[in-house]
C-alpha cells in the first residue's frame, strides 16, 4: 500500500469525472493520500475486497485502472445530496462526543492519512455544519435490561466505518451475540443471499431468532 502510494505522489493520476448535480467534467488529481481515502470506500462493496491486493500492486507499477473505477464511483458518491442528511444526522448524534483539537495531532503522524480523515470525520465540518445535538442520554451504551424490543446484531468483517470491534461492545452489553460475516465490507445486511435471507427472516418474525445455518458456507474473500 506504501508502493502504490508512493508511486501516485510521484505520478498522480489526473482524469475527469462528471458533476453530480450539473453533469459537467470536474478535473480530478489523486495523490497517494488520496489512495488511503480511495481504498477506505471499496471496502464499502464487498466485491472489491478481494481485488485490492491486486489493485494496490498495479498501482504501484503505474497501472492506474483501478484508480479510474473508484474516482467515477467514488467523488459523486461523496458529493452526493444524501451525504448532507448523513451529515446532519452525524452532528445531531454525535456532536457532545466530539473533540476537534484530536484531528490534526493525529494527522501530523499520519500524513498519509490526511485526505480520508479531514473528508469523513465529523470533527472537522459539524460546528460549521450548524445542527443542533441530539442531547440527553442518547449516546449511552444501552445494556440488555434498557431494551424490551428484539435484537439482531450482523457486521461485516471488512467494515471500515462501523468496525466490529465496536459492534461486538455493543452486542455484549445487549447481551447479544454477532452475526459476523467474513466476506462484508460495510451494510452486512445486504451483502449476500444468506445475509438478506437472515435480515428478512427476522424482519417477518421479529419475535424468533432466523436461522443462520447458511453462515457455516461463508468464507473470507480469497484475495487476488
Amino acid at each position: 500500500m506504501a508502493e502504490a502510494a508512493a508511486q501516485l505522489d510521484a505520478e498522480p493520476y489526473v482524469g475527469e469525472v462528471p458533476d453530480p448535480i450539473t453533469n459537467e467534467p470536474r478535473h480530478v488529481e489523486i495523490t497517494g493520500s488520496d489512495m488511503y481515502a480511495g481504498m477506505f470506500r471499496a471496502m464499502y462493496d464487498e466485491t472489491l475486497i478481494p481485488l485490492l491486493p491486486t489493485a494496490l500492486t498495479a498501482i504501484a507499477g503505474g497501472d492506474y485502472a483501478i484508480v479510474e473505477q473508484l474516482v467515477q464511483e467514488s467523488i459523486p458518491f461523496a458529493a452526493d445530496q444524501v451525504e448532507g442528511m448523513t451529515a446532519s444526522v452525524t452532528c445531531a448524534d454525535r456532536l457532545p462526543l466530539l473533540d476537534p483539537d484530536v484531528v490534526a495531532p493525529f494527522v501530523e503522524g499520519h500524513p498519509e492519512m490526511g485526505a480520508l480523515v479531514y473528508v469523513n470525520v465529523a470533527e472537522t465540518g459539524c460546528k460549521e455544519w450548524g445542527v443542533p445535538e441530539s442531547g440527553g442520554d442518547f449516546n449511552t451504551l444501552l445494556e440488555g435490561d434498557d431494551v424490551d424490543v428484539p435484537i439482531i446484531v450482523m457486521a461485516g468483517r471488512f467494515d471500515p466505518i462501523t468496525p466490529p470491534a465496536g459492534t461486538e461492545r455493543v452486542a455484549e452489553a445487549l447481551g447479544q451475540d454477532v452475526l459476523l460475516f467474513p466476506d462484508a465490507g460495510h451494510g452486512a445486511v445486504t451483502s449476500s443471499e444468506c445475509s438478506r435471507d437472515i435480515w428478512f427472516a427476522f424482519l417477518d418474525d421479529p419475535t424468533q431468532q432466523p436461522d443462520t445455518a447458511c453462515m457455516d458456507d461463508l468464507t473470507p474473500p480469497e484475495f487476488a
